[in-house]
């Protein structure tokens, strides 16, 4: 029960998307400060912050669609918001702690680039999920 309510949270997130994140890793490499150990917090809080992103645009792109979603078998095993198996409160609430999470950390470490660089990533899935 525990373990499927995990698994359904992190359908919910889309967990398994994250590894685009980790692309921020890769500019460390071409900046040649592969060994500047001292950077690699930063870049570790900008990935946290970029998935606190991206699973808030997925979590509100579910709630858009869940009419939708509802009338496809394939996602209805994909989306626990379309299959009922999380509740719509739940998936708010996720929101709120993301969004939560993601000012907190950011005016912790004040880092306000990192809103404006967010706010772009925002820009192009709003205008995605716009066109279609």
């Amino acid at each position: 029960m525990i373990a499927r309510k995990i698994k359904n949270i992190f359908l919910l997130l889309r967990v398994r998307q994250y590894y685009k994140n980790m692309m921020v890793f890769v500019g460390i490499f071409f900046s040649k400060n592969l060994f500047e150990i001292t950077l690699y917090f930063n870049i570790f809080l900008g990935f946290v912050l970029l998935c606190c992103a991206s699973s808030f645009n997925y979590i509100i792109n579910d709630i858009k669609d869940i009419e939708n979603d509802k009338k496809h078998p394939e996602k209805l095993r994909k989306k626990p918001l379309a299959s009922g198996e999380l509740p719509l409160y739940f998936a708010i609430l996720v929101l709120i702690i993301l969004a939560c999470s993601y000012d907190c950390i950011s005016y912790f470490y004040n880092k306000p680039r990192r809103s404006v660089e967010v706010c772009i990533y925002d820009d192009f899935i709003n205008y995605y999920r716009s066109t279609l």
